[in-house]
């Protein structure tokens, strides 16, 4: 399980572990950010420059896990913990 993290704030569990899901997800391409601490998040590749609006939540957690980047996430995105990316990434 991973979680949506919608624009509103609302968040969900969901079951994203195939491309189509995610893509699904986020409503187009994704864009996959490995974060150090082995944890990931996915969003939409494309959000920006669709004209997504920001994300705040996931944009808070996307610069805790990224200290000092001005970058932020655009649309829906889905983050998943460190032990959610390695069963994930076992799997493959």
């Amino acid at each position: 399980m991973a979680t949506l993290i919608k624009v509103n704030g609302e968040s969900l569990e969901i079951e994203a572990t195939e491309l189509k899901q995610m893509q699904e997800a986020v409503g187009g391409y994704i864009e996959m950010v490995d974060f150090p601490d082995g944890s990931l998040m996915v969003c939409n590749e494309e959000g920006k420059l669709d004209g997504l609006p920001m994300n705040p939540a996931a944009t808070a957690i996307f610069r805790l896990k990224l200290r000092g980047t001005p970058d932020w996430i655009a649309g829906p995105a889905i983050f998943f913990s460190r032990a959610e990316n390695e069963r994930m990434q076992a799997e493959e």
